[in-house]
């Protein structure tokens, strides 16, 4: 996202959030990584692997 002069391009701004709300790429590829997300193993247990590892 192109900067000037240490802010953010307002336009470009606008283009970028245009582009993710109307692209149905980004609705997909979000649905993807949220279903691998929800297919994962909960935090707790996560956290008793971890701590055996130190």
């Amino acid at each position: 996202m192109p900067l000037v002069d240490g802010k953010l391009d307002t336009a470009a701004l606008i283009e970028a959030v245009s582009r993710v709300l109307e692209d149905p790429a980004f609705r997909q590829t979000a649905r993807v990584i949220a279903n691998e997300i929800g297919a994962l193993p909960p935090v707790s247990e996560a956290v008793p692997l971890l701590e055996s590892l130190v």
